[in-house]
């Protein structure tokens, strides 16, 4: 995936929630990334109407808590890359 060349700024860096919608913009934009996306949200709809509510939520609850304990290294490593020097499509400005 390459990131758009308005990409990495400091203002963008430095906040977490626009950080995380740049990163969630990229993700979309990838042709693969949108068909897993598609297909994750088929088999939830299908198990979704396999459990009761109770499993259900419980479900929800633990792919919020999947989805946390990857959004943060996710958002750590693009700070870490523009601490590095990479500004745009993986490569360092200049």
């Amino acid at each position: 995936m390459r990131l758009a060349c308005d990409g990495l700024e400091t203002s963008l860096v430095d906040d977490g929630v626009r950080l995380a919608a740049a990163v969630d913009a990229l993700i979309h934009r990838n042709k693969d990334a949108r068909k897993r996306i598609r297909k994750i949200a088929l088999r939830e709809r299908h198990l979704g109407r396999m459990v009761d509510s109770a499993t259900w939520t419980l479900l929800l609850e633990l792919e919020a808590l999947q989805n946390a304990r990857w959004s943060e290294p996710t958002l750590a490593l693009c700070r870490w890359a523009f601490t590095e020097g990479v500004r745009c499509g993986g490569r360092r400005r200049g």
